[in-house]
């Protein structure tokens, strides 16, 4: 795909990343304050004929403009411009929203762990630990710039040891040829690209990742559209579930109004986003990182597949913007069912797959409770009659006896029959 890169001149003489990452900067930065500051009129009192599933509302999203493609977009999916688009406009406040933040090959030359003419490391292992230190006193983590689900696919790097034997023993973090050039990575919706700002990975001061414990902290995924919070669009990360602390949520949504609050309407204003934020053992927030649909006409959150968040974005259309979603659709979109049978096996297979890998189950019979309660509500609210429901009808009415006859045993035993059942359909 031809990606939406801003065109501008490129540094002169010899590459140099932070050079390379300021013109990225400055050219978004010329882009953004030269938008406009009015939504226009297709972002306003729209009457809606959609089927009740996420493809058909991003279609519409995209196709009357609700949401648009753009270089911006695309540029802000990266965490390291992100970072830099924040300093430039909070400024003082940057401090209070995000964490130090840092190129690593920008790191490497500024600290002379590399040699500039070869990218070849010369110093000890000793030596980069000290610079590391130095830089970062409280600790840092290591992740691609620009890149999903970095944390499933272990490509974050939490430790300094672990970084150190990835950097001097591996090429996963860096390459030697890369400090000739811009890096070229991957990403699960773009594809191949030679990245925005150059770099391949970036270091990042730490906050709190888990308690003295070792339990993971909170992290929240919270979305928004143009400047304003999504009310009730708001769930944990880690168990993808609404928190049972609606006073940290709260917490957690002032929190990103706050920086929306404080940014231009020219950057928030046209774009959709899907912040992570965290929360330490003292309840102290910080923004992790924003998504985006990065310059591509496809979701900006994976939470969109969950029922209850298409419906927040659709009752924030309604009540702020005059939107009005028709017929029994946008009855089931507004009431938190869309998808429902997608949904319901998508769980399913997440939840077996977790059983597979060894991970936490701990929160499996919640989630099976959840599906539950959400497919009764649907069977509730869909008519008998009408032949497109059927297939979600059936689902439904089928999990309902399975999970009934299986939720009394042990949690694996129950992931496997409820598995089964709904490889069988």
């Amino acid at each position: 795909m031809k990606l939406p890169y801003i065109k501008h001149s490129s540094p002169d003489g010899e590459y140099d990343p932070l050079r390379y990452l300021q013109r990225d900067v400055e050219a978004l930065i010329k882009v953004i304050d030269a938008r406009p500051v009015e939504l226009p009129k297709s972002c306003f009192d729209q009457s809606v004929d959609v089927q009740a599933d996420k493809n058909s509302l991003l279609k519409f999203f995209y196709e009357r403009n609700v949401i648009e493609v753009s270089e911006v977009g695309f540029y802000m999916g990266n965490k390291l411009i992100y970072s830099e688009i924040l300093k430039h406009y909070l400024k003082e406040d940057y401090a209070r929203f995000h964490q130090k933040t840092l190129g690593l090959k920008s790191f490497l030359l500024s600290n002379e762990v590399v040699a500039r003419e070869t990218g070849k490391i010369i110093k000890s292992e000793e030596e980069i630990s000290k610079c590391l230190d130095q830089v970062f006193p409280h600790g840092f983590v290591a992740k691609p710039a620009f890149d999903l689900a970095s944390i499933t696919t272990g490509a974050i790097v939490f430790s300094k040891e672990d970084f150190l034997q990835r950097l001097l023993h591996t090429e996963k973090l860096f390459a030697a040829n890369e400090i000739l050039g811009p890096s070229i990575v991957s990403h699960a919706v773009v594809g191949e690209n030679s990245v925005t700002g150059g770099e391949k990975y970036i270091l990042q001061e730490k906050f709190a990742w888990s308690t003295a414990a070792g339990e993971k902290n909170n992290e929240f995924r919270v979305h928004a559209l143009y400047n304003k919070l999504v009310p009730d669009a708001t769930w944990s990360r880690w168990r993808e579930r609404k928190y049972n602390r609606p006073d940290l949520v709260k917490k957690v949504n002032q929190f990103v109004q706050e920086l929306l609050d404080l940014l231009p309407l020219e950057l928030t204003l046209h774009n959709v986003w899907a912040f992570d934020v965290m929360v330490d053992a003292d309840e102290e927030l910080s923004l992790m990182e924003a998504n985006t649909n990065y310059g591509n006409r496809g979701p900006w959150s994976g939470f969109l597949r969950v029922p209850s968040v298409m419906g927040a974005y659709v009752r924030f259309l309604e009540n702020d913007y005059g939107f009005s979603f028709k017929g029994f659709n946008g009855e089931l979109l507004r009431e938190d069912l869309s998808g429902v049978r997608k949904y319901i096996k998508l769980m399913i297979k997440e939840n077996y797959d977790d059983l597979k890998a060894g991970d936490s189950l701990d929160h499996v019979a919640e989630c099976f409770e959840s599906l539950g309660e959400l497919a009764e509500k649907f069977l509730l609210k869909s008519p008998s009659d009408i032949a497109e429901y059927q297939s979600s009808i059936s689902c439904c009415t089928e999990y309902l006896n399975h999970y009934s006859r299986s939720k009394t045993k042990a949690v694996e035993e129950m992931i496997e029959l409820m598995y089964a059942w709904m490889s069988s359909r």
